[in-house]
């Protein structure tokens, strides 16, 4: 069982995510139940009740739900593609695995600066807030971290934007080298991760709504989005 008593949940992603967002409300509400059970899991983030895979049959119990329309739901989550499968066809959640290991990850790093990638306290030099380091930005030849900026100097940086916050489809389109970027992703990735981020102040400094948003897209897309745009790129958490 998991030894950690609560779980980070981000609102605006599980209302933004396109998969879940295919799902009817029922298989959503599935697939909440199943990351509880997950959460309390060996690995993290796969489905399994006493080190093994529940059947069907025993899901059903546990949750309270008939076999049948357990079964429809399953094969609506798989078809939207909300879920993965290991080889030995146990259900997992990528976004779980991901956070366990960043988690494991953050333990490593201790007080070594945090995520080089991200302005603005993605991994703060104190111990408040969550971190949100990731295993694959490992780059470190970028400014580190500072919370040096007051709420007073931040909000006077953020009065400097020469671009409005995105909206959720064109306005990468308006400028030459985002929308080229842009190009090479697919709809999905576009809207999931960058439709709601916005350039500031300088077309090399992307701004994204949340630490959670940062550290993924540092980590999914930081080397790409470097030899797109250059060295000096990075990445801040504003408005």
């Amino acid at each position: 069982m998991s030894k950690r008593p609560w779980l980070k949940w981000y609102p605006s992603d599980w209302r933004s995510e396109p998969s879940l967002r295919m799902c009817s409300r029922a298989a959503r509400s599935l697939w909440v139940d199943l990351i509880g059970l997950m959460h309390d899991a060996e690995p993290y983030g796969h489905l399994l009740v006493n080190g093994k895979a529940p059947t069907t049959k025993q899901l059903a119990a546990i949750l309270g739900d008939s076999e049948r329309e357990l079964k429809n739901l399953l094969v609506e989550l798989e078809s939207a593609g909300v879920f993965s499968k290991t080889e030995a066809g146990v259900i997992t959640s990528r976004r779980m695995i991901r956070d366990e290991e960043k988690a494991q990850q953050d333990a490593k790093n201790g007080k070594r600066g945090g995520n080089p990638w991200v302005k603005g306290g993605v991994n703060p030099s104190d111990n408040g807030g969550d971190k949100a380091q990731t295993p694959d930005a490992r780059r470190h030849d970028l400014k580190p971290n500072t919370r040096a900026l007051s709420r007073g100097r931040r909000a006077a940086a953020q009065t400097q934007a020469v671009a409005q916050p995105a909206t959720p489809t064109d306005w990468a389109d308006e400028i030459p080298q985002w929308s080229d970027f842009k190009s090479k992703l697919s709809v999905s990735e576009w809207q999931a991760w960058f439709s709601t981020t916005h350039p500031n102040g300088s077309i090399t400094t992307l701004v994204v709504p949340s630490e959670f948003a940062a550290g993924q897209i540092a980590g999914r897309y930081g080397s790409r989005l470097q030899a797109h745009f250059g060295e000096a790129f990075t990445i801040k958490v504003g408005s």
